[in-house]
């Protein structure tokens, strides 16, 4: 037995059977009370703040700073006064560790997609991995009704291809036989067609349309310029039966998506630094946040915790990964807190995550304020492919657009007053054409980019 990890229970065994003996434990507890849950996060969180003040001075020093001098010291109360630990920490502080207890297995370095401009750099373990996967399997288990089905997956590039593959992926698409890890080792899966999401969009609607796929696989940017193709070519596919999103928020796209696909979205809430966060519930739309593998937080700017209907910082703990322990982390993204779910999960739940927490747009006295963007209402001008919009000082806003086709003086207009609604009549609103707009390392496309500040 793992004496480092007491939940879920992990026992010497093949990787396969650790595997089925994590989801065997999983299908129990997602049916726990959440005090039950939080209970047994605590019994776990200890076992990795007892390895962080042994093994990281920064740690050390951070929880003495709240009367915490060795694990056993840790309670709900204390927990709550644990200073959130932002992304610059993480740049200007030592957090990784290479004193591991061996049964974590070998530790790799990763990097987080610096979406947030700040980028982080921390290592994972074989057995944080392992966690990994066991949540990658219960979304397949919980949304996935038939793992054979063929799937079209819009995506950054592949790892480790060669050129000509890569220059596959960039034109025709790619083929694979089967999902790949973990899904395929554990279930007969269907093949993928791979497509890079720097392609035009009409290479994405060509592949679809020649592979018959009945599912795809897309950030939800992308999902949103491909049923826009559709909606203008009045060709969109009848066999999809569902689309699963991943890596950005979803804003207002299951509905169009039913509208054009007739089909349902079934979306994830990830992070490099720490894997799956939440999951769809295989009953309803919102998330249900993975206790097992995660303590997640969302607090009120003061720290205190939201309630059901509040929207808030997202701070996550993950409970396994002892090479880089992240503790109240505060990764950057805003969350509406859900009721309880009527499907009689215990897991708590998250009724939408909202997206990134620096998307705020300042005001010529300072003021800063979330806004909707209307990314989605001037995407509908026909003339319109891509939009980008970035507030350059206090007085200007710039609105970038790949365009089809020169706008009119009314679709100008329709912009203008658009931008003025939600961003308000003290801006200067500027239009610039472009050929294209430019995507992050991970191949995300930021809607708002504020460069006050």
């Amino acid at each position: 037995m793992n004496n480092s990890i007491c939940w879920p229970i992990i026992r010497t065994a093949s990787f396969e059977d650790t595997h089925i003996n994590i989801q065997r434990q999983m299908n129990e507890t997602q049916w726990m009370s959440p005090d039950n849950l939080r209970y047994l996060q605590m019994l776990q969180l200890r076992l990795i703040v007892e390895h962080a003040i042994k093994n990281l001075p920064f740690y050390t020093k951070r929880f003495e700073s709240i009367g915490v001098k060795t694990a056993k010291d840790l309670d709900e109360e204390s927990w709550d006064r644990l200073p959130v630990l932002t992304r610059k920490e993480i740049q200007e502080n030592v957090i990784n560790t290479e004193s591991i207890p061996p049964s974590h297995g070998r530790i790799a370095s990763i990097a987080s997609s610096g979406s947030t401009s700040t980028p982080i750099r921390i290592t994972k373990t074989d057995l944080s991995n392992l966690i990994w996967t066991a949540s990658s399997l219960r979304n397949e288990v919980w949304n996935r009704l038939n793992p054979e089905e063929m799937m079209v997956f819009i995506r950054h590039g592949i790892d480790g291809g060669t050129p000509e593959q890569l220059a596959t992926l960039r034109s025709t698409g790619l083929y694979q036989n089967n999902y790949g890890p973990p899904n395929s080792i554990f279930l007969k899966t269907g093949g993928v067609w791979i497509i890079d999401t720097r392609c035009p969009v009409s290479y994405h609607a060509d592949l679809i349309s020649r592979t018959h796929p009945e599912c795809i696989t897309a950030m939800p940017s992308n999902l949103s310029l491909l049923l826009k193709y559709y909606e203008e070519n009045n060709n969109a596919p009848n066999w999809i039966k569902s689309v699963w999103t991943v890596s950005e928020a979803l804003g207002d796209l299951r509905e169009r998506c039913w509208k054009v696909l007739n089909c349902k979205i079934i979306d994830s809430y990830s992070c490099a630094e720490t894997g799956y966060i939440a999951l769809q519930c295989p009953e309803h739309e919102h998330y249900h946040i993975q206790s097992e593998t995660i303590r997640l937080e969302v607090l009120h700017p003061d720290n205190t915790h939201c309630k059901p209907g509040e929207v808030g910082r997202v701070v996550i703990t993950p409970l396994h990964n002892f090479a880089s322990p992240l503790f109240r982390y505060e990764i950057g993204d805003e969350a509406e807190v859900g009721d309880p779910c009527p499907c009689g999960r215990g897991l708590p739940v998250l009724k939408r995550i909202i997206g990134r927490t620096y998307d705020y747009l300042t005001m010529p006295d300072g003021r800063k304020q979330r806004v909707d963007t209307g990314y989605y209402p001037i995407c509908e001008i026909p003339a319109v492919r891509e939009l980008q919009i970035i507030q350059r000082s206090k007085e200007l806003i710039e609105i970038l657009l790949v365009l089809s086709k020169s706008l009119c003086t009314d679709e100008i207009k329709n912009i203008t007053e658009l931008c003025t609604e939600r961003f308000g009549d003290v801006f200067e609103y500027k239009i610039t054409e472009v050929d294209s707009i430019n995507q992050t390392t991970s191949g995300k496309r930021r809607i708002f980019i504020s460069e006050v500040d």
